[in-house]
């Protein structure tokens, strides 16, 4: 079974790297270069083929060997943070959270595409967690508590991008992250709470909450550091 396995992948490699020489692979990053109709209309076809079969193996060979940067930008995964935390923000910022506006554009019925915090705006990746009063209340707290002047993001990825080129410090900018990651994690739970269970928590209890749950996030992934809950609630960002 090994010894197949192993002549397969071999196989694959050395049609991988014709197909790099005949020039097969430009733009494979585009999904009509993967796969694709010929000028017929008849069948499918791709560059992408072994013994006349698309080949996954083939495609993430490709991919493994690429050199060339996703345009998209770069997100920063951290390992003081929650894998399952880090996937959600990770979606959001690519507006691919199930919202009231997203689900009701993908023909899921909803009872409303209010949001549930203000209902003076739809339920949009960038309302629920920039725009909404109940959301800017919330980010003035955290941006004083850290000791940053409030700032006002269009969306996401940008607040993302700043976090990932301020400062110089590694440790203060994880810690950044972290805390921007929780504040997005529960405001996501207050939705969800209000929605599911019917508990509508002022902004003041989610920022404490947040407070509560990035302290726990960093005490224990964090190996060193100054884990006093005193003074994390005086200045998140010396802390570690």
């Amino acid at each position: 079974m090994n010894e197949e396995k192993s002549k397969d992948m071999k196989v694959v490699k050395k049609k991988s790297k014709q197909m790099e020489t005949d020039g097969g692979f430009e733009n494979v990053a585009i999904g009509s270069d993967i796969i694709r109709r010929n000028q017929a209309g008849t069948r499918w076809e791709s560059d992408f083929l072994v013994d006349g079969q698309f080949c996954v193996a083939a495609l993430r060979e490709r991919i493994e060997r690429a050199d060339h940067m996703i345009p998209d930008g770069v997100f920063q995964w951290s390992k003081w943070i929650p894998i399952k935390v880090s996937c959600f923000v990770w979606r959001a910022r690519m507006d691919r959270i199930p919202s009231a506006i997203a689900l009701d554009k993908r023909g899921v019925q909803v009872h409303s595409t209010q949001y549930s915090a203000c209902v003076s705006g739809l339920e949009s990746t960038d309302h629920m967690f920039l725009r909404c009063p109940f959301t800017v209340d919330l980010w003035n707290r955290l941006w004083n508590w850290c000791g940053i002047t409030p700032m006002i993001f269009s969306s996401i990825k940008e607040m993302l991008n700043y976090i990932a080129m301020t400062g110089q410090c590694l440790k203060r900018r994880t810690t950044l992250l972290s805390i921007i990651c929780g504040a997005l994690w529960g405001m996501w739970r207050a939705r969800n709470d209000r929605i599911f269970n019917s508990n509508f928590n002022s902004s003041e209890l989610v920022f404490e909450g947040v407070r509560a749950m990035v302290h726990v996030w960093i005490k224990h992934r964090h190996r060193k550091g100054n884990f006093v809950w005193g003074e994390w609630l005086k200045s998140p960002l010396y802390f570690v």
